[in-house]
């Protein structure tokens, strides 16, 4: 039976990894690679340096700020960032879980990540799927798909994105103090 919610998916994104750092870049569209041609350039920017987080849009090679902010204590489970449409609050569901929860223009939504496959959903305040990422199987540049399942303002899109990549880093250092 066919996953309803990928008939209807509105954007879709690739994150992919930056080298030695926690910092990605996401391309709109699925690719199984890095794309290396030059008519492909990646659409947001996420960088970590610091305390601070920052998400950058690329628009016909043109670069500029669409969210900005910093995390709010040294374990970096809560940050608050940025935009032209105010701030928003991201919060690391617990200290033992990897999701992470964030308002945007006074609501709520929440990321929750199986334990058991490689998937997790974000969904809104009424438990309705927004957008859905599926991590890469392998451990080489590629993080996984974002499928977004509605269409969004280039803001809700970007704290999506950065929250995913938030996740993606809260499962891998769960992974690794399991080993």
């Amino acid at each position: 039976m066919a996953d309803t919610q990928t008939e209807n998916v509105a954007d879709t994104f690739t994150l992919f990894r930056k080298k030695v750092t926690n910092c990605a870049t996401a391309f709109r569209g699925d690719y199984e690679s890095y794309p290396e041609s030059d008519n492909v350039r990646p659409i947001y920017l996420i960088n970590f340096k610091g305390s601070s987080l920052e998400v950058l849009q690329d628009t016909d090679g043109n670069t500029r700020s669409v969210l900005a902010g910093d995390f709010e204590s040294i374990i970096r489970n809560s940050a608050i960032v940025r935009s032209d449409n105010g701030l928003s609050s991201l919060k690391r569901n617990g200290i033992f879980t990897s999701g992470w929860s964030f308002t945007y223009l006074s609501d709520k939504y929440i990321w929750t990540v199986s334990t058991w496959n490689r998937t997790w959903t974000l969904k809104d305040a009424n438990d309705k799927p927004i957008a859905r990422f599926t991590r890469s199987s392998l451990k080489f540049k590629k993080i996984g798909v974002l499928n977004i399942y509605k269409q969004s303002d280039p803001v809700f899109v970007a704290i999506i994105v950065l929250t995913c990549k938030l996740v993606h880093n809260s499962v891998k250092s769960n992974e690794r103090h399991a080993q």
